[in-house]
């Protein structure tokens, strides 16, 4: 996060490449399960501008995903080929950590997890949508404290937690009570799934924050700066209009 003025850039999600739930369940699983390979068949790529659409959608899945278990911090890369007679697109995620400090990054998520469904279990189920919003606003606020130390590193985003997880991620903030925004606004998409609530992530270049369906509209939220403005629901429940007349986003 950057506290300077931008454009407010909305970074919505339409997939073109993976556009059904099956497909990217796929995507997720092999993710999850750290594979070296990932095939999707019928998939029609015919130039290179959109060989690096495809890429990028994978990587918008990854990040936006609630049951991911993985950030887009976590890999080196993620190669591909692609066999035009045959339509079937091949990934390969090159992490940028070996196995064994994977899979104990994956028994934590687990227990994470966990925690976090037994936050949201805690809560009346009489609440309406904005009253557990208020919640999850409120538990991040309580959990996090905004990590300006990666920002003002050479070593930016290999800086990790003692367990492996980058400060880019959800689950930095589980573990570390420290991230930034992208690890903000990936923890309240992941409280607003078990919730039941849509919810996404919008981003410009120098900042993440979120969106979510209230009363079938989009609000809009920002977890990050209701933290380090001391003003916990300055950012919440914003109409698209009022969060881009802030002149910060």
């Amino acid at each position: 996060m950057l506290l300077i003025e931008t454009l407010f850039i909305v970074q919505i999600f339409i997939f073109v490449f993976f556009p059904s739930v099956i497909e990217q369940d796929k995507l997720v699983e092999g993710i999850n399960n750290c594979d070296s390979e990932i095939k999707f068949e019928k998939v029609v790529i015919e130039n290179d501008s959109e060989w690096d659409a495809a890429l990028q959608e994978v990587y918008d899945i990854i990040r936006i995903r609630g049951d991911c278990l993985f950030e887009p911090s976590d890999f080196e890369k993620i190669s591909s080929s692609y066999s035009k007679s045959r339509k079937t697109l091949t990934l390969k995620p090159k992490f940028k950590q070996d196995i064994s400090v994977l899979t104990k990054k994956k028994a934590k998520t687990d227990g994470y997890l966990k925690e976090l469904e037994n936050v949201v279990d805690s809560w009346s189920n009489k609440l309406s949508d904005i009253q557990k919003l208020e919640k999850i606003n409120d538990y991040i606020l309580g959990k996090s404290d905004y990590y300006y130390e990666v920002l003002n590193s050479a070593q930016g985003d290999n800086m990790t937690t003692k367990n492996g997880f980058y400060y880019y991620s959800w689950q930095a903030i589980m573990d570390s009570g420290k991230g930034v925004c992208d690890a903000y606004s990936s923890l309240f998409n992941r409280m607003c799934a078990l919730c039941g609530i849509e919810s996404e992530t919008v981003s410009n270049e120098d900042h993440a924050w979120n969106r979510a369906k209230v009363n079938g509209e989009w609000k809009y939220f920002d977890v990050t700066w209701n933290d380090t403005t001391n003003k916990k629901r300055k950012y919440f429940n914003l109409s698209y209009q009022a969060m881009a007349a802030d002149g910060q986003h």
